[in-house]
């Protein structure tokens, strides 16, 4: 005995092959709007995330050589420092900490 296939009628088809197609269509419209969605959040943390420095630096005493140099700083003056600098979300803040020479003696 012989099987014989029918086809289904050409509407159902096209009808079958639209609801694929759409399905496809809205499918791919999630993803990218789940993908511009985390773009969106990665701008936003990185926006957010604090950026920090920290390290030494070399430094001058507030005190003035005497009045024979006309308030010009020398070597004696100087003093390495500890420093660290955080800035986050347009706050900067800046500490230094260490010893310079309390005079400066030319």
């Amino acid at each position: 005995m012989v099987t014989q296939t029918r086809r289904a009628p050409r509407v159902v088809r096209e009808h079958t092959n639209m609801a694929a197609a759409s399905a496809a269509i809205l499918t791919r419209l999630k993803e990218e709007a789940r993908a511009e969605r985390r773009a969106k959040l990665s701008r936003v943390l990185a926006a957010i995330e604090p950026w920090y420095d920290w390290g030494t630096v070399e430094t001058f005493s507030l005190k003035l050589l005497s009045d024979k140099s006309a308030g010009r700083f020398g070597d004696e003056s100087m003093g390495e420092v500890r420093f660290f600098t955080f800035q986050w979300l347009g706050l900067h803040l800046h500490f230094e900490i260490g010893r310079t020479p309390k005079t400066v003696r030319s």
